[in-house]
């Protein structure tokens, strides 16, 4: 088995067979680790990055018959969950450095927390509202990182339809918003006052 190719065990692992993912990490699991290592300088935060994105793979395993190039997507993965947990790291530094004044450390008053929270939900709200391609187009490309060709080997669409799908993912999210955030200012004037 351990000559098949990665189509191969893409295929049983989407019918969730626990041998070709054990497979798969065996065959990747080393490089992921190796790119971390580099990525994040801290062996116990690149053990951390395989089995996140490992963790990732098996729950998207369903969709894994779909992938075109399973080290692109692999890859892929990896360098968002890296940034991801950069990020977070990043923030817990600055919550420890603040002493838990986090929004006097980044210079924002209450007003500007709000208005952040505030677009936050909204834009998850808009998001939910597209279509079921143009929300798989979205969160791949603006959630994951994905660039046009990748998103489009992934879903299976030429890149022109993934270019489509999210020009219109973007101006519906865009017309929610100013319909639903005309009202945000009153709504900070409030809070400030």
């Amino acid at each position: 088995m351990q000559d098949l190719t990665d189509g191969v065990l893409l295929q049983r692992l989407s019918e969730g067979d626990e041998q070709a993912f054990t497979l798969l990490f065996k065959r990747y699991s080393h490089k992921i680790y190796t790119i971390g290592l580099k990525l994040m300088k801290s062996a116990p935060m690149a053990e951390e990055l395989v089995q996140e994105v490992f963790l990732q793979v098996w729950q998207k395993r369903v969709d894994m018959q779909r992938v075109v190039s399973f080290r692109a997507y692999l890859f892929t993965i990896t360098r968002n969950q890296a940034i991801d947990y950069l990020r977070h790291i990043r923030r817990q530094e600055l919550r420890e450095q603040a002493g838990g004044a986090l929004l006097e450390a980044l210079g924002q008053d209450v007003g500007d927390w709000l208005a952040e929270k505030e677009y936050a939900i909204v834009i998850h709200q808009a998001v939910d509202r597209l279509s079921i391609r143009q929300k798989q187009v979205y969160h791949l490309m603006k959630g994951e990182g994905y660039k046009r060709r990748e998103t489009a080997e992934i879903l299976r669409m030429s890149p022109e339809t993934v270019k489509s799908h999210l020009a219109e993912a973007m101006r519906a999210i865009r017309q929610y918003c100013q319909a639903y955030l005309k009202f945000l200012p009153l709504l900070l004037a409030f809070f400030r006052s």
